[in-house]
This record gives C-alpha cells, sequence and structure tokens, in this order.
C-alpha cells in the first residue's frame, strides 16, 4: 500500500522551474508541498464543474503569481543558491494556499462564491519582504544573492550573541527610510534618516525651533573646503551638460560663485532656486543638501540634494 508520502510527493526528477528546486531543496517545504497537494484534489472533488473550472483559473494564476513574490523567477535559469528566505516563502505561499484550499466556499447549486485571492492580491499592495542574507552590490545597488532585480525590503543584521545589530530599509537596491543600528549589547540606539540611499542631515533643535543663534553640528556655505568647492564646480559644470572632473579644476572661485553656480546648476536641473541659503555637505562624498530662496524677493524656502559629481539633484 502506498504511504501517504508517496502518493502526494513532489517528483523532484521532473523538476523544471526554479520554484520546483526550491520545493525539492527541503524535507519542510516538500512537506507542505504535499499538505498543499492534498488539500487542492480534496477541494476539487467536492466542487461541481462550473466551481472546478473557475478554481482552476484561479490555481493557475495563483501558480504563476507566487514565485515572484518570494523573489524566485517564475521560470528561467535555475537558482545556484537557495536560500533560507526563499524556503520560508515559499512554505509561507503554500500554507497560505492550502488554507485557502480548505476553507474555500461549497455550494450545492452551480453558483460561484468564492473569493479570488490572486485578483485580490494583485490590486493591493504587498507585505515588505524581510531578509538576513548580506546583499551584494552591482552598480550600487542591492541585490539579493541569485536575484536579477534590486532588492526591495527590510534588511535586518545580528551579531553573533543573538542580538540584533541593524535594521535599514532597501528600496529598489538604495538604502531609503529609517537605518536603525544597536550596539552588541543591545545598547546605544542609534537612527540614521536615509532618502535614496543619501543620508539626511539632522535638523538643529535651536535652528528648528527659531533660534538663529544656535550653533549647527554641520557646515555652512562659509566653510567649504577647497575639494568641496571643487565638486560644485563640477556640479554647475555636469549640469550644463560638459564633462567636468574634480581633476580637471585648477582654479578655484571663490565663495560667492560657488554659490552662484550651484544657484545655475539647480534652475538647469529644473528646480527653483533664486538665492542659496545655505549649503550643507552630507556624509557621502560629493553629496550635498541646498536650501534657496524660491522666488526672487520672496521668502519660501525649498531644499534639494545634489548629486555633484553627477550634476543631478532632487526633492527629498
Amino acid at each position: 500500500m502506498s504511504t501517504y508520502s508517496q502518493v502526494w510527493a513532489f517528483d523532484c526528477t521532473k523538476a523544471f522551474l526554479p520554484v520546483d528546486f526550491v520545493i525539492c531543496s527541503s524535507p519542510q517545504v516538500m512537506q507542505a508541498n504535499e499538505i498543499h497537494e492534498k488539500a487542492w484534489f480534496a477541494t476539487r472533488a467536492r466542487l461541481d464543474i462550473a466551481q472546478k473550472k473557475a478554481l482552476l483559473d484561479d490555481q493557475r494564476k495563483w501558480l504563476k503569481h507566487y514565485p515572484p513574490q518570494c523573489g524566485i523567477p517564475a521560470k528561467g535559469k535555475l537558482l545556484v543558491t537557495i536560500s533560507h528566505d526563499f524556503q520560508q516563502c515559499v512554505i509561507a505561499e503554500l500554507s497560505s494556499r492550502t488554507e485557502f484550499l480548505q476553507n474555500y466556499p461549497y455550494s450545492s447549486d452551480s453558483s460561484i462564491q468564492s473569493i479570488q485571492p490572486i485578483d485580490k492580491l494583485e490590486n493591493t499592495e504587498l507585505k515588505e519582504r524581510v531578509t538576513t542574507e548580506d546583499p551584494v552590490v552591482i552598480d550600487d545597488l542591492f541585490y539579493l544573492p541569485n536575484e536579477d532585480k534590486p532588492f526591495t525590503g527590510r534588511y535586518e543584521t545580528y551579531y553573533p550573541n543573538g542580538n540584533k545589530k541593524g535594521v535599514a530599509h532597501i528600496k529598489e537596491g538604495k538604502f531609503d527610510g529609517l537605518m536603525t543600528l544597536w550596539d552588541e549589547n543591545g545598547q546605544n540606539k542609534t537612527e540614521k534618516n536615509i532618502k535614496n540611499g543619501i543620508e539626511m542631515p539632522v535638523v538643529d533643535e535651536g535652528k528648528e525651533n527659531g533660534n538663529t543663534n544656535a550653533s549647527a553640528s554641520t557646515a555652512y556655505s562659509s566653510d567649504l573646503s577647497v575639494k568641496q568647492k571643487k565638486e560644485l564646480t563640477v556640479f554647475f559644470g555636469r549640469a550644463a551638460g560638459k564633462q567636468a572632473k574634480v581633476e580637471d579644476i585648477v582654479n578655484v572661485m571663490p565663495q560667492n560663485k560657488i554659490q552662484e553656480m550651484v544657484q545655475s546648476g539647480l534652475n538647469l536641473n529644473g528646480f527653483l532656486c533664486a538665492k542659496i541659503v545655505h549649503i550643507l555637505p552630507l556624509e557621502l562624498s560629493g553629496k550635498y543638501e541646498v536650501a534657496c530662496i524660491a522666488y526672487g524677493g520672496g521668502e519660501a524656502q525649498k531644499t534639494y540634494i545634489v548629486d555633484a559629481l553627477n550634476g543631478t539633484a532632487f526633492e527629498p
């Protein structure tokens, strides 16, 4: 007599799609798949013809949909390394689908009362992916091993003693959002605000509260170094369409000229800037926060992030 596992076991000798190899990589994933297969056949056995057709259509959608949810290609090249994250995600997807099948509404008539979870899921925001795998960096973007799209989700790291070391949010391969770091004892929490891969400056509390005499923790325009002035000269040159490089800058312009060039560079990038208020060098080389009076004779300010070495800018 055939055992349960023999009847429902996935035939790994016929594995073809990338997700097939994930299923075959772990006894736990195999078991989740076996339970799902059993639920599928048991559910179909109690449906009428119309309901079977509706469920089959939905199952086909789900089979195409769930591997990419786990970062696994729907088809194509095989995975060189099958990560624990892949396995856990597939188990979760299979378990969720099993629960859906087990609770699939049954009707004595031919009317279809079942929900369509795949259609519903396609119109809702997906849950944030979480990984503890160390990403690889390709062209300044973070990828998880064996994935061909930049990673989006939450990246968590841990110390050998099990304490959490850091949590960072990544969007399309770049740090984006709150980054939190702890020491090995779980103390001394540090938080950083990252926008599109660039650390944003912390607002000086005195200035935020209207105290103009408060000292700033970062350098203003008058404190720019020679190197920083050269970088901002490159910003203007590249914004104007020239292939400028820092090493090509021989004559360093005075402060007022640097501000004029930054203003012009922002205008060339399509941003409003009638007068520079301040220029703050950020921690990342070549990146600056620039505040401007938006309109001549006005008081309203606009803040931009300047990527000097590329001649570009954006609003944070």
